[in-house]
């Protein structure tokens, strides 16, 4: 079973938006990281947010981020972010949610969702900065592989501040 805290529960309960963290590692992923991430976020993280959410079409998830550090890779989406402007999403004033940390037992069955405050600022800086970089011209969700020996990443027309 899957362990929600009170926050996350009330959240959801009450179709809170709020931001979902988690740092799985890189191996257990296909190599094609983003369609992987797509398929794990709307597959299995879908399946164990609907089973603590209202109702049945009262869930909205959008995957925002996968971004490779070597052994390990960072993925980030919006839970119940029913006013995200992807127009103002570089502006972190106006992208300032509540940031859950989602752990993953080594079962790959069962998880722990918690408020983890300490990634507050962290993940809403790095995704507003995600927002700037990437420009008018991409939309979420982003891919960044950070890894060592990766192609270096280009940004081709990062929005002004």
């Amino acid at each position: 079973m899957h362990a929600f805290d009170e926050e996350a529960r009330k959240a959801l309960k009450d179709r809170l938006p709020f931001r979902v963290f988690l740092d799985p590692l890189a191996q257990d992923f296909a190599a094609d990281y983003l369609r992987s991430a797509q398929q794990f976020v709307h597959g299995q993280i879908r399946d164990i947010f609907q089973s603590e959410s209202p109702g049945p079409n009262s869930l909205l998830l959008q995957l925002l981020a996968v971004e490779i550090w070597g052994r390990r890779i960072f993925i980030v989406l919006d839970v119940n972010h029913d006013t995200y402007d992807w127009d103002t999403a570089h502006n972190t004033l106006e992208n300032n949610l509540p940031v859950f940390r989602f752990k993953l037992h080594k079962d790959k069955k069962r998880g722990n969702i918690t408020r983890d405050k300490a990634l507050d600022r962290r993940v809403n800086n790095r995704i507003a900065e995600l927002h700037r970089l990437n420009g008018l011209d991409v939309r979420p969700p982003y891919l960044a592989d950070h890894s060592p020996g990766a192609d270096p990443i280009q940004y081709r027309a990062p929005r002004n501040t």
